[in-house]
């Protein structure tokens, strides 16, 4: 069997446009660290499209990073090296809006993790993002669980916990009012 396969020259493709300069540089790890405690609080109703999002504010030397999900607001500030250039005087601010998950996946891409140390810690892992780092734990939960079970002791995580319980059957276990 044969499938006839067309390719077109490559000089009919356009050219990819230039990539852009970096606008900040952050210290990896002190990214991440801060960005773990902010995405927590970002919502995950897709209703709301905005309350999914990670705002990312650069101002002066100062990355400021917040989430909500309408009941709580998370905010972290990074210290930040903005790109210098002679035209701006002042210091830009400048905004964006990224997915919550975008971040999230990056910090647990498994194409991307190099792990030095799996004999001692076999759910830790690096995440290189160019010059960003992360280092982390990833399925801590399940770890709690296995860890737990291997004792012999009950897991410590309460969704574990649920999981692991014998139905009930009609009467048992319950007082029932008389």
């Amino acid at each position: 069997m044969s499938v006839p396969v067309t390719v077109h020259p490559l000089e009919e493709y356009p050219s990819l446009p230039p990539a852009a300069p970096p606008v900040v540089t952050v210290d990896g790890p002190e990214f991440f660290r801060h960005l773990a405690r902010v995405l927590p609080a970002a919502g995950k109703d897709n209703t709301l499209p905005v309350l999914t999002m990670v705002s990312l504010t650069l101002s002066g030397r100062s990355l400021r990073m917040a989430t909500s999900d309408r009941y709580r607001l998370t905010v972290a500030d990074v210290p930040a090296q903005p790109r210098e250039t002679d035209t701006e005087a002042a210091e830009p601010t400048e905004a964006v809006l990224v997915p919550a998950r975008v971040p999230a996946q990056v910090a647990q891409a498994p194409g991307h993790v190099h792990r030095p140390d799996r004999d001692r810690h076999p759910r830790r892992g690096t995440v290189p993002a160019g010059h960003l780092e992360h280092r982390g734990r990833r399925d801590h939960h399940r770890h709690l669980r296995r860890r737990a079970h291997q004792s012999g002791q009950p897991p410590a995580h309460p969704a574990a916990r649920r999981r692991d319980r014998q139905p009930r059957r009609p009467g048992e276990g319950r007082s029932t009012p008389t």
